[in-house]
């Protein structure tokens, strides 16, 4: 199961028709189940449901997975990729604010884990992988988001944690901070910043959602049996400097 964020919805929907053997989707049709207050019904590709979730909320998180299991069986896979963000001072920030972008982006993630966690530990197998960011790792410029960077870096730490202590029940965990990646909530910031953060790294561009596919599905195959706890950055090298 994927939770996705605005812009990254068809790629990983992409990595689902990887991991199944199927030829990557190219139309944009996708549906909701309705559940939780969900009145948007589209046609769905086969196997796909999306759902409308709070996942800072345990119910509606469990609910979720119990939706799941109870349809498919069993829960192989679990990417976390659902965040917001915002541009404020620490001075001048409220506390509301910090729990906002704190109890989506960090609490969202561990609520997940921890109810499809429950579901591998039964099956004695699974892969979790968490989408965090770059910002985990830095104090970004120019914008002043010390929300955001500090739920990131929870995230990656988060991660290495639940690989620990779920290595003996052969679950995996993983995360992946990408870089600048092009996505609408991105582009909003306006071409000025676009070209600022493109500067920023050694290939001297925004990297596209779509590249963060391979990185998805290596984690999530067995290609990558004996990795757990790994943070795999996809930035362009911003990292590098």
């Amino acid at each position: 199961m994927w939770q996705f964020k605005e812009g990254t919805r068809e790629e990983l929907v992409n990595v689902y028709y990887y991991l199944k053997g199927i030829y990557p989707i190219t139309d944009k049709v996708y549906g909701r189940r309705k559940i939780f207050g969900v009145i948007e019904e589209k046609t769905m590709p086969p196997g796909v449901w999306l759902f409308e979730v709070d996942v800072s909320d345990p119910n509606q998180a469990q609910e979720m997975v119990e939706t799941v299991k109870n349809e498919f069986g069993k829960i192989d896979i679990l990417i976390n990729n659902a965040g917001v963000a915002g541009w404020v001072r620490a001075e001048e920030m409220t506390f509301e604010e910090w729990n906002r972008v704190v109890n989506i982006n960090l609490g969202g993630v561990f609520l997940m884990c921890q109810s499809v966690g429950r579901e591998m530990i039964r099956q004695e197998k699974g892969s979790i992988i968490n989408i965090s960011s770059i910002s985990g790792f830095i104090a970004n410029h120019p914008q002043e988001q010390s929300h955001y960077n500090a739920s990131k870096g929870g995230v990656n730490t988060l991660t290495k944690c639940l690989a620990y202590e779920w290595a003996k029940h052969n679950i995996r965990v993983n995360a992946i901070p990408p870089g600048f990646v092009a996505t609408p909530m991105l582009k909003e910031a306006g071409e000025e910043y676009l070209n600022q953060w493109a500067s920023l790294n050694v290939q001297k561009r925004i990297g596209d959602p779509a590249e963060l596919k391979g990185a998805a599905v290596f984690l999530a195959s067995q290609a990558a049996s004996y990795i757990t706890g790994h943070v795999l950055v996809v930035d362009g090298g911003y990292l590098i400097w």
